[in-house]
């Protein structure tokens, strides 16, 4: 199997992207009771940030 283009630069919408790899939502269950957001959560989304991933979130 050939994966070269996954690894490939590209323009989505008029944003660069420099490969394919995505990060699918993820639900961590790291808000507080009030359902806002904690330094746990902060941490948690910050790590991959890190290594130019952006995270995002499932509803739930």
């Amino acid at each position: 199997m050939n994966c070269k283009k996954l690894f490939e630069p590209f323009t989505l919408n008029g944003m660069y992207l420099r490969n394919r790899i995505v990060m699918g939502p993820i639900g961590t269950g790291f808000a507080g009771e009030d359902h806002l957001p904690t330094g746990r959560m902060a941490d948690y989304y910050g790590a991959p940030s890190r290594r130019d991933v952006s995270p995002s979130s499932a509803a739930g």
